[in-house]
């Protein structure tokens, strides 16, 4: 009997726990665990954190019916964010933390998961018994995370809304692959209604000529933001979205407003009107382990810095018009472009695009905010490992660059160094380079798709 049971267990050699080779076979969830859960745990225990005063602290105000754009001045936002945030206010701080630390980590984690299905990325995990069948794919998933990921971890150790406004953001893009055009104005609705910047869709959904889809989108921001005037009106009268648009936008229209003048330090102000103040109107100086930045002496006006900010403006998108040019001709239900067909179709291309122009042309656009550029990443390096595109290679090389550059290491040494290259713009050079590299995408996979 004694025999049996050893000849036996010759015959069966022992293996490694079936757990332990699941965990094995999918490193990029035990990394994202390990990563999110730590940064999770640092940014719930922290003393203090920036969504405590601005979103929750909106919040508090708004039930207390006092102005809340007068008494937090770093709250810049729609009025919606403060609606969004009233749940918080009655739970302990820690508690409250640690929910949007988790819906930060789930928004996180869906938006590099979709944004990879939808540039036509397989499935990656667990990892095939044959390594080098898919190491393109793996290759262009960390060289689109290496332009982008860092953005998303920024955002998500301050507990900023763009991880959920990304998310929200991707939920629409694959409604439009999937030709839902109304649900994804729905969602994209909804991500407008934090910030505007996603407004940017309903032109391009005016282009698709669905009409009803891009007005849905409006009322869906509109009205989102009239849910706070339910709990209080402004003091001063009238409702809260007319406040917030005398306050930040109106502005705007002025002769003498300078754009990238917002409430935020510039040199973290990485949108096309950031780098026109910062390159225009401030000069820097390194001192030994210290970066100053200081108005010129004689620096051009508003006029001038307005006029350059347009003129950039206006040249993106007519790279991007030519990009989308010619207009499609054949009925958008009948050609979809399925996430699942190996490559990034035209909607996702274009999306792409709408996605960089958000960030470029937006008055403010903070290191977080280019969190959403993980979509383009990932189109552009498929494209780049997968046929012999030199030019696109060499787009995304100048990209991951240029993004990695942008990495505050927090280490004295290095501060100098790092605050020149963010006063030059790396992270908005980052984004041009994809954009650049989307068009030209754009423009092969159109020829290629004209039937003959």
């Amino acid at each position: 009997m004694s025999s049996a049971i050893v000849d036996s267990i010759s015959d069966h050699p022992q293996r490694p726990s079936r757990w332990i080779d699941h965990l094995l076979s999918r490193p990029y969830t035990v990394i994202a665990v390990l990563v999110l859960g730590t940064m999770g745990i640092m940014a719930t225990l922290k003393r203090e954190s920036a969504w405590d005063f601005v979103s929750v602290g909106a919040a508090h105000l708004l039930v207390q019916g006092q102005d809340f754009y007068r008494h937090i001045p770093l709250y810049t936002y729609p009025p919606f964010t403060a609606f969004f945030s009233l749940p918080f206010i009655w739970l302990p701080l820690r508690i409250a933390r640690a929910i949007w630390c988790v819906i930060c980590a789930i928004s996180l984690v869906y938006l590099v998961v979709k944004s990879w299905k939808l540039s036509g990325g397989p499935r990656l995990q667990p990892l095939a018994r044959d390594p080098a069948a898919q190491w393109p794919e793996h290759l262009a998933f960390l060289l689109g995370l290496a332009c982008a990921l860092q953005f998303a971890l920024n955002a998500f150790t301050h507990l900023q809304s763009d991880l959920l406004i990304g998310a929200l953001l991707m939920v629409g893009c694959h409604a439009i692959a999937t030709r839902q055009f109304f649900r994804a104005a729905t969602w994209i609705g909804i991500a407008t209604a934090f910030k505007a910047t996603p407004l940017l869709f309903a032109p391009y959904l005016l282009w698709r000529r669905q009409w009803i889809a891009a007005i849905w989108l409006v009322a869906v921001a509109v009205g989102a933001n009239m849910l706070p005037d339910v709990i209080h009106r402004p003091p001063e009268g009238g409702v809260w979205l007319t406040r917030w648009y005398h306050l930040y936008l109106e502005p705007m229209g002025s002769s003498t407003y300078l754009p990238g003048d917002w409430k935020n330090q510039l040199d973290n102000n990485q949108s096309i009107a950031g780098a026109a103040n910062r390159w225009l109107t401030t000069k820097w100086e390194a001192l030994p382990e210290k970066f100053k930045v200081s108005p010129r002496a004689h620096h051009p006006g508003p006029g001038v810095v307005r006029g350059f900010f347009f003129a950039t403006s206006a040249a993106l998108l007519l790279l991007a018009a030519w990009g989308f040019w010619p207009h499609r001709l054949r009925d958008d239900r009948s050609r979809g472009d399925d996430p699942r067909a190996g490559s990034a179709g035209i909607d996702m291309l274009e999306c792409s695009c709408i996605l960089l122009l958000m960030l470029l042309l937006s008055p403010n656009s903070s290191r977080a905010h280019f969190c959403i550029m993980l979509l383009p990443a990932f189109c552009v390096a498929r494209a780049a490992v997968q046929k012999p595109a030199y030019l696109t290679a060499a787009l995304l090389a100048l990209a991951v660059l240029c993004s990695t550059l942008s990495i505050h290491i927090r280490i004295r040494a290095t501060y100098t160094a790092e605050q020149l290259l963010l006063w030059l713009g790396v992270v908005f050079f980052s984004a041009i380079f994809l954009l650049l590299a989307c068009v030209l995408l754009l423009r092969k996979t159109r020829r290629s798709s004209v039937p003959t």
